[in-house]
């Protein structure tokens, strides 16, 4: 599950209301398995990371989220599976830029205030050692 898909009825468009996303959070919560990916690191994703079993932090280099975020726009826009516009890419870039100085110490907390298990991942060989020890 994406937080995205738990703010937004439309892509970055049309917001749900607090009643509704709160709503959709503790309804995810109380699954038996989910996975949840984002960067919210507001007080709303609390009962997510309370209920969950292990946090994985993607800690990669700056300059490499934003070229995935470039490559994943340009696959998008030539399949048209893309409406955005480019206010809402930088906005996207924006986010990826400072997030080992905002959310990544709200998630890292949130981590330990909630006593959880928690792998911080800086590298793609971390990434498939972590996933090799899935399987």
């Amino acid at each position: 599950y994406s937080t995205d898909n738990l703010i937004y009825k439309r892509k970055w468009d049309e917001k749900y209301s607090d009643k509704e996303k709160n709503r959709r959070v503790l309804k995810l919560a109380k699954k038996k398995r989910w996975i949840v990916e984002g960067v919210h690191r507001k007080s709303w994703i609390n009962p997510i990371l309370s209920k969950a079993d292990l946090i994985i932090i993607l800690l990669l280099a700056r300059y490499k989220l934003i070229i995935r975020l470039l490559k994943r726009e340009l696959q998008e826009r030539i399949s048209r599976k893309n409406k955005s516009t480019i206010k809402d890419l930088l906005t996207l870039i924006k986010y990826s830029w400072i997030y080992k100085s905002d959310s990544f110490i709200y998630h890292k907390n949130s981590a330990r205030e909630f006593n959880k298990e928690m792998v911080i991942l800086k590298s793609n060989n971390q990434i498939n050692q972590f996933l090799q020890t899935l399987q």
